[in-house]
């Protein structure tokens, strides 16, 4: 067990007393023209909620991993995707850009619908680029025809995006998912190849990003309102530097209210970095998202904790009466229900595990690649 010292409980007291000190002197050069707004009635309408799930076993050589996406709403919309992929680079966040490509995809399925949600920010889809893609990029743009390839890419892939859909719509059996992981990648790969070698594996690592940067682009593509919901966050939009604009929002609502208020304040970003990564200039909808992306901060009871939202609309008393509408507890309700559907349990990823290694196990060859590092710790081979 942890022994705290009063040296680390001083140090804490300290930080914190210079956040709150901090925070009380820049609220009184906002308070007169910062305002929250009081939330409107709620009015009834149709939304979804979407949420991805991730669940992996690293084997010695391969890794076996399940992403699913959910859209919840008056109807349930699933797209799952069982792989095994090649242990070769960037394993945890290639498997974690899938899972959002599947989020992006239902989201993007969504008919009829007054509002779509979903958890996380607009603004960092978009922002955060995977760390690994710039220096895998040149490698793979001096070694192949780049421009040609991508083109043939994507004209396959807005064909894929169809049929795909058609076979969650209609209830089919689903096929892998990811363009970039089917033989047509090895055919482009092939075709485009400048020397003799190429660099196959940081190609496929580059277009599951343009794939990524594709869905998201068809998503916002859409005339629905989407609405992102931030439940950690840590800008300084209104905050002097140093702190985030929490405590700034709590002070400014005490200061307006005399209390933790339910409310809202939209704002335009001003301090946002809108540079995007080089390939998001292939997608309009992508590469204007930033220049008309609106977001508030929204408490929705009383007491209640601050979220951010972030929307593709202009985020007013119609749009919040809408969000309003589906708060239960706090938050909102499509969401914690996308959340309880989506999530693989760790038993029925030991199932998929076992299948697939069962499915595997004729080939003696193999016995070393599915081999289990944590074996001797768990008992499993």
């Amino acid at each position: 067990m942890w022994r705290l010292s009063d040296d680390l409980v001083r140090e804490a007291e300290q930080a914190m007393k210079e956040i709150c000190d901090m925070a009380k002197k820049h609220v009184e050069s906002l308070a007169d023209h910062l305002k929250w707004i009081e939330l409107p009635e709620p009015e009834r309408c149709v939304a979804f909620g979407i949420d991805g799930s991730k669940s992996d076993d690293k084997r010695c050589g391969v890794v076996i991993y399940a992403v699913s996406g959910i859209a919840a709403g008056s109807t349930i919309l699933e797209l799952h995707d069982v792989a095994v992929m090649k242990s070769y680079k960037h394993i945890d966040e290639r498997i974690r850009l899938h899972m959002t490509i599947m989020e992006f995809r239902i989201e993007a399925m969504v008919d009829d619908a007054d509002l779509i949600l979903f958890d996380g920010t607009l603004s960092g889809d978009l922002i955060r680029s995977p760390a690994y893609i710039d220096g895998t990029s040149e490698d793979v743009i001096r070694k192949y025809e780049f421009e040609n390839l991508v083109d043939d890419f994507l004209e396959k892939l807005d064909e894929w995006w169809i049929e795909l859909k058609e076979c969650v719509k209609g209830g089919k059996t689903q096929r892998t998912t990811l363009l970039s992981r089917t033989k047509f990648f090895d055919e482009l790969e092939k075709k485009y190849r400048k020397d003799k070698e190429g660099s196959k594996d940081n190609l496929r690592i580059l277009l599951e990003y343009i794939e990524y940067l594709q869905a998201f682009d068809t998503l916002l593509g859409k005339d629905t309102p989407i609405v992102s919901i931030a439940k950690t966050f840590y800008k300084d939009e209104f905050a002097p530097s140093g702190i985030c604009d929490y405590p700034i929002l709590d002070l400014l609502a005490y200061k307006q209210f005399g209390k933790r208020k339910a409310a809202y304040l939209p704002f335009k970003y001003t301090k946002i970095d809108k540079r995007i990564p080089r390939f998001a200039k292939r997608f309009a909808n992508v590469s204007e998202l930033l220049d008309k992306l609106c977001a508030s901060y929204v408490r929705f009871t009383d007491s209640g904790n601050i979220y951010l939202l972030e929307s593709n609309h202009e985020i007013d008393d119609d749009l919040m009466a809408k969000i309003v509408s589906l708060e239960s507890e706090g938050y909102l309700i499509p969401l914690k229900q996308a959340h309880n559907l989506v999530k693989i349990k760790k038993k029925e990823m030991k199932l998929i595990v076992t299948s697939i290694l069962n499915a595997l196990s004729s080939n003696p060859e193999f016995s070393i690649l599915l081999r289990s590092g944590r074996g001797p710790l768990e008992g499993v081979w």
